[in-house]
């Protein structure tokens, strides 16, 4: 027993402060950390009891950050206070006759939250997460200290909360969320009511900046490609046959010609683009 006190001693963690809480908070060993902020918000959940002749709907309203608000449309005798964050009703249901709310019982509020929460044993991933509320009934015995357990399991979407079971004061839902994964420490926090961070607006000249370098690199290229080809040639030439001057100049017949090639080669484009000049064109004598 003494173990088993140790165990759920180190892996169970209640807030100092009630007002403390913000709906973030941190595990140790190893350390991880939870945001459910995109938890926020009122969430009902539901379970009908068959008692014939009539039948019961026990009804879960829950915010998991901050308390609930005033329902329109309904007496205030009818819900809990302003102060609650889960409130729990029962509606007796009968054919032929209007619905009739027999219990109002606040499950968790401001006064006694004492928010609890503890990792999931392996080999299920997520939190459990307990909100405590005042004892029910308020000025009678026996009285039961009422709470909500949210059983937040790990998982790549979300889904809709449910209602398990409402036994000894302990209303326990189970929901599936994004949020209920652990965090690392360098992790930002999952999506939520944070405005998602800014970016650098982009130059308007990196992408040019971008061609032009490629550009440049191979142009680089082509002149590093001649000058090892003359410098090797240069060395061939002199080690070989001794040439010097013009002669250490690789393939030097073929470079003396170009510029008579890049003449002809011009004359050629010039006269065909442009026909008449240079011959005889049109009407030809007999």
């Amino acid at each position: 027993m003494r173990s088993l006190l140790l165990v759920l001693a180190s892996t169970t963690y209640t807030l100092a402060q009630d007002h403390a809480w913000t709906c973030q908070f941190s595990l140790a060993d190893p350390a991880r950390n939870y945001d459910l902020s995109p938890l926020a918000g009122p969430h009902t959940v539901q379970q009908t009891r068959d008692t014939p002749p009539s039948r019961m709907l026990d009804t879960v309203r829950f915010d998991v950050c901050k308390p609930l608000a005033r329902v329109e449309g309904i007496s205030n005798a009818d819900q809990c206070a302003e102060d609650t964050y889960a409130c729990l009703t029962k509606t007796n249901q009968k054919t032929d006759h209007n619905d009739r709310i027999t219990t109002v019982i606040p499950l968790a509020s401001t006064s006694s939250l004492a928010a609890k929460f503890a990792a999931l044993p392996s080999p299920q991933s997520g939190v459990l997460l307990t909100l405590h509320g005042p004892s029910y009934p308020p000025a009678s015995t026996p009285s039961h200290p009422q709470s909500l357990a949210l059983t937040l399991l790990c998982a790549e979407s979300d889904s809709d909360p449910k209602l398990t079971s409402y036994e000894g004061g302990v209303a326990s839902v189970e929901w599936s969320s994004k949020a209920a994964c652990p965090q690392k420490s360098d992790d930002p926090p999952p999506p939520g009511n944070e405005s998602p961070p800014e970016t650098a607006p982009e130059k308007p000249g990196e992408e040019v900046k971008s061609g032009g370098s490629g550009l440049g690199m191979f142009f680089f290229l082509l002149i590093l490609a001649f000058a090892a080809y003359f410098g090797l040639g240069a060395y061939y030439n002199y080690n070989n046959y001794g040439a010097t001057g013009w002669d250490l100049v690789p393939h030097r017949d073929f470079w003396r010609d170009v510029p008579y090639l890049l003449r002809d080669v011009a004359t050629h484009l010039c006269s065909s683009v442009r026909p008449g000049i240079g011959g005889r064109s049109g009407y030809v004598s007999v």
